[in-house]
C-alpha cells in the first residue's frame, strides 16, 4: 500500500496514502469540519470511536492545525493532564489511579492512552494497545460498520466525478440503504461554487415585454361580477433547469393577464382585483443557494417586476370599470440583513414598495383609465389587505407565509386572525399565496380560503414539502352578488 509520510516536532509519522488520518488531516487543516464523525465512520467502514480516536491522535502529534496555524488540542483545557498522564502511565500507574489522581473519568484517561499509542504506532515505535478502549467502543456502537467501496479514499476522490468543487463542500453523508447499497448526499457553499446560469438584464427582458404576442381567446358574455387576477410567487429572477429562467416567467405572466382580459370581455365585471400576493422576487437574501440560481440581480429583479406589473395593470385596466391593485409583503420581498434575518416593520418590503411607485406612475398617467386604480395595501405594520366590495360582501389579501402546513395550515392561522379580530376577520374570502398550489376551501359556514397557484419557474417548493406536483399559472376567480367565489380556474 502506498504511504504518505509527513514530519511534526522532529518526528515522521507514516500513514497509509488516501486513508483515514489523510483525510482528517486534509478537512482540519483546510479549516472545513463540515464533515462529521459518523459520516467518516461509513465512509471508512469504522465505528464513529474509532474517527475520533484518530483525530485526537493527530492532534497529539501536532498534525491538525486551526486557521491561524495553532495546533488544535486533542483533549481540550486537559493540556497539562495529558502530559501528566502519560508521565503517569509510564511509571506503572493504573488508569483508576491516573483519574483518581487527576480527578477526571477513566474515559478519558482511556482514550489519551490509546490516542498516545497510535502516535508511537505511526512513528513505527513500540506500542501497546489497551484492551479498555476497545471493548468501550463496541459497547457504544455494538458492531462495525460496513466499508463504503475502498479504505483508500480522499476528500477530493470521493467527491471526483461531482459537477461541484471540492473547495465548496459544506458537508456530506453516506446512507446506507436497504438493499445493501450506499448512496451519499452533500451541501455546499454557493459562494464559493460556479453557477453556469445565463446572467438577463433589465434592457432584454422589456424587449421581452414588448414583443410579446398573446395568443387568441374566444369571446362570451356570462353577467355581471367582481373579476380577480390573484397573481402570486412570481419569484421573477429565478432560474430553474426545467422551468426556465426570468424570460419565461414574464411571457407566462403576459399570456395569464392576456387571457384575463378576453375572460372579463366576456364575464363584464363591475369591478377588477389585480393582486400582488407576494414574492414577486426572488430576491438574494433569503437562502445562500439564490447566489447560484438568479438569472437577475436584485436591482434588476426589482426593475423587472415593476415593468412586468405595469404592463399587467396596462392590458386589464381599460376594460373594467373599476379597478383595484392590491400588494402584501412577503417572505421573498422582506429587505433584509444579510440571509435570514429581516429589518424592520412588514411594510420595509421590495413589493410594498414597487406598489407605491406604480401608483405614483398611474397617478401621472395621460389615461384615465390609469389614474382612477385603486391601490390598496395592508395598515400600518399589518400584513393583510381588505377591500370591501361595491355587493356588500369583503375579501382579504395575505401572501400565506406566516402560516405552516400547505391550505389546512392557512385555514388555522386565518382561525386565529379571526379570533384577535385582525384585519380580515371579517372577510368573505381570504386570498393566500405562498405554498405555490391552486386550492380552494369552504370553511366556517360562508366563508371561503383561496390559496394561489405560483407563476414561478418550478414547483420545487410545493413538491419537496407535499410530495404532489402543482401547476403553475395565475388563480383567477370571480366573486358573485352573494359574496361566493365562482368560474375559479388556472390562467
Amino acid at each position: 500500500m502506498e504511504e504518505i509520510k509527513l514530519i511534526a516536532d522532529g518526528y515522521t509519522y507514516v500513514f497509509p496514502k488516501g486513508g483515514l488520518e489523510e483525510t482528517i488531516i486534509e478537512i482540519y487543516n483546510g479549516n472545513n469540519k463540515e464533515l462529521k464523525q459518523y459520516q467518516l465512520s461509513e465512509i471508512y467502514g469504522v465505528i464513529p470511536a474509532r474517527v475520533r480516536l484518530v483525530r485526537y491522535a493527530l492532534s497529539l502529534a501536532g498534525l491538525l492545525v486551526d486557521e491561524y496555524g495553532e495546533v488544535v488540542p486533542a483533549f481540550t483545557n486537559l493540556e497539562d493532564e495529558v502530559d501528566e498522564t502519560l508521565e503517569m502511565i509510564s511509571e506503572g500507574l493504573s488508569i483508576i489511579e491516573i483519574a483518581n489522581q487527576l480527578n477526571i473519568s477513566t474515559t478519558t484517561i482511556s482514550r489519551i492512552i490509546n490516542a498516545w499509542n497510535l502516535v508511537l504506532e505511526w512513528r513505527g515505535e513500540v506500542y501497546h494497545r489497551n484492551d479498555i478502549l476497545e471493548a468501550m467502543e463496541q459497547n457504544e456502537m455494538g458492531t462495525e460498520a460496513e466499508p463504503y467501496e475502498s479504505n483508500d479514499l480522499t476528500l477530493s476522490e470521493l467527491f471526483s466525478g461531482e459537477s461541484i468543487p471540492v473547495g465548496a463542500l459544506k458537508s456530506a453523508r453516506v446512507h446506507k440503504l436497504k438493499d445493501g447499497s450506499y448512496s451519499k448526499s452533500f451541501t455546499f457553499d454557493p459562494q464559493r461554487a460556479h453557477s453556469d446560469t445565463q446572467m438577463h438584464s433589465y434592457e432584454e427582458l422589456n424587449d421581452v415585454i414588448n414583443n410579446f404576442k398573446p395568443e387568441e381567446v374566444n369571446l362570451d358574455n356570462h353577467g355581471m361580477l367582481t373579476e380577480v387576477f390573484a397573481l402570486s410567487d412570481v419569484q421573477l429572477g429565478k432560474a430553474h433547469e426545467t422551468g426556465g429562467g426570468s424570460k419565461e416567467t414574464i411571457e407566462r405572466v403576459l399570456q395569464s393577464a392576456y387571457k384575463f382580459k378576453e375572460r372579463i370581455l366576456r364575464t363584464k365585471p363591475v369591478s377588477v382585483i389585480i393582486t400582488d400576493l407576494g414574492d414577486g422576487i426572488e430576491n438574494i437574501n433569503n437562502t445562500p443557494q439564490q447566489l447560484c440560481t438568479n438569472d437577475l440581480e436584485l436591482c434588476e429583479q426589482i426593475r423587472c417586476f415593476r415593468r412586468l406589473m405595469l404592463e399587467v395593470i396596462k392590458i386589464i385596466a381599460p376594460y373594467a370599470p373599476k379597478v383595484y391593485v392590491i400588494s402584501v409583503p412577503s417572505n421573498h420581498g422582506e429587505v433584509r440583513n444579510g440571509t435570514r434575518k429581516a429589518t424592520g416593520t412588514p411594510e420595509n418590503d421590495y413589493g410594498i414598495e414597487i406598489s407605491f411607485q406604480l401608483q405614483d406612475i398611474c397617478e401621472n398617467a395621460e389615461q384615465e383609465c390609469l389614474r382612477n386604480i385603486t391601490f390598496v395595501r395592508p395598515s400600518n405594520k399589518q400584513l393583510t389587505a381588505v377591500i370591501d366590495l361595491e355587493n356588500g360582501s369583503q375579501i382579504a389579501f395575505n401572501h400565506g407565509h406566516k402560516a405552516q402546513g400547505g391550505i389546512q395550515g392557512q385555514e388555522a392561522w386565518w382561525k386565529n386572525q379571526c379570533f384577535a379580530e385582525m384585519p380580515g376577520s371579517h372577510a368573505n374570502i381570504m386570498v393566500m399565496g405562498h405554498f405555490h398550489n391552486h386550492q380552494v376551501m369552504q370553511t366556517g359556514g360562508k366563508r371561503w380560503l383561496i390559496s394561489c397557484a405560483a407563476s414561478e419557474p418550478s414547483s420545487d417548493y410545493f413538491s419537496s414539502y407535499s410530495g404532489k406536483s402543482s401547476v403553475r399559472g395565475v388563480t383567477t376567480f370571480a366573486v358573485n352578488e352573494k359574496g361566493v367565489p365562482v368560474f375559479i380556474e388556472i390562467l
